[in-house]
């Protein structure tokens, strides 16, 4: 077999230089309506993370993780609600709660690390929910800068809502047109008096044990490269 599977099937990481038709992926990787096939690999010593473009063939290099994923767009930001309710609530102050970190996201962070995102410290639970630190994440410009997902604490039933960046992000030539520094859209938390900004991606069709943390960070990136949208 030219790839292998993770632990529960849902990731399969490429063995050897290849090319392989889309469809025959799709099937490998059970893809559903609404769903995309992200690839991700190192390219110019930085990880990136692209859909595949459906009929188009799919060069496979050693290392190279695929993954299915919900339908992502860049919202529109003024036409969403912004999140008052967020900022009167203070932001991300923890609780002190000892509560046990769910094994589900005790997996999904594992995933995190043996797939390339090795700087993941255990979750803190805020007022808000589940705080997810990347330490040193590599973005698909090479730079490095410290991120944070916040997930709703009814995760992972529903989505992450949006994604940080350290205000001082080297962001260089990366699509930051939906990189908000001092506001944050549909229900998300505006951090920016914490030092963070808020990247808008909504995810549309989020299917909980299928798609997870490992799915959105993928998807983010790819957004970030996507000059076109």
């Amino acid at each position: 077999m030219s790839y292998k599977r993770n632990e529960n099937g849902l990731v399969i990481r490429a063995r050897r230089y290849e090319r392989k038709g889309y469809d025959e992926m799709a099937r490998d990787l059970g893809l559903g309506r609404n769903e995309t096939i992200y690839r991700a690999g190192v390219e110019q010593g930085a990880r990136q993370a692209r859909p595949l473009k459906p009929g188009a063939p799919v060069e496979m290099k050693p290392g190279d993780i695929f993954i299915v994923g919900p339908s992502i767009t860049k919202a529109a930001g003024p036409a969403g609600e912004t999140s008052a309710k967020g900022q009167a609530r203070g932001g991300i102050t923890p609780l002190g709660s000892k509560r046990e970190i769910p094994s589900t996201l005790r997996s999904e962070i594992r995933q995190l690390k043996t797939n390339g995102f090795g700087a993941v410290p255990d979750p803190e639970l805020t007022d808000w929910g589940w705080s997810i630190r990347l330490k040193g994440l590599v973005l698909p410009n090479g730079a490095r800068s410290d991120a944070l997902i916040l997930l709703p604490d009814n995760y992972p039933l529903v989505s992450p809502i949006g994604f940080y960046l350290k205000q001082d992000a080297l962001t260089g030539k990366l699509d930051t047109s939906h990189l908000f520094a001092s506001k944050a859209y549909h229900g998300a938390q505006d951090l920016s008096a914490h030092g963070w900004h808020w990247f808008c991606g909504i995810v549309e069709g989020w299917q909980p044990g299928v798609h997870t943390l490992l799915t959105y960070i993928l998807i983010v990136l790819s957004l970030f490269n996507d000059l076109e949208t």
